[in-house]
């Protein structure tokens, strides 16, 4: 894999996400979990955004579709990780200002 592998990948969630996300969001936040293996491959989400009045709600991606593809970029960033010798995260947290672009990622690996 490229070198870049993983920052597409990140750009990729995030810019899904962004597009499920309200108009009124002034932060968009991603919690995922993504497990590898034999049986099959197990992805769960959590979206929510920081509205106008400081309130943190919410929010489901609109798009089965979009689902999918954060799935497999999900997939791609991690299996990057592992190919790279910098460990299996466990969790992948993303933070989106919509208005900047500006991107943070914070991994959580197992304790």
């Amino acid at each position: 894999m490229k070198s870049t592998t993983d920052i597409e990948a990140m750009q990729n969630i995030a810019r899904l996400v962004l597009r499920s996300s309200p108009d009124d969001a002034k932060e968009v936040y991603l919690e995922a979990n993504f497990l590898i293996s034999d049986e099959g491959d197990v992805a769960t989400t959590r979206c929510k955004y920081l509205n106008e009045d400081g309130g943190i709600i919410s929010f489901p991606l609109t798009s089965g579709i979009d689902s999918h593809y954060i799935s497999l970029s999900l997939k791609e960033h991690k299996e990057f990780f592992i190919e790279n010798g910098m460990g299996e995260w466990e969790t992948f947290y993303l933070t989106i200002n919509p208005e900047t672009g500006k991107i943070v990622l914070n991994l959580k690996y197992e304790e």
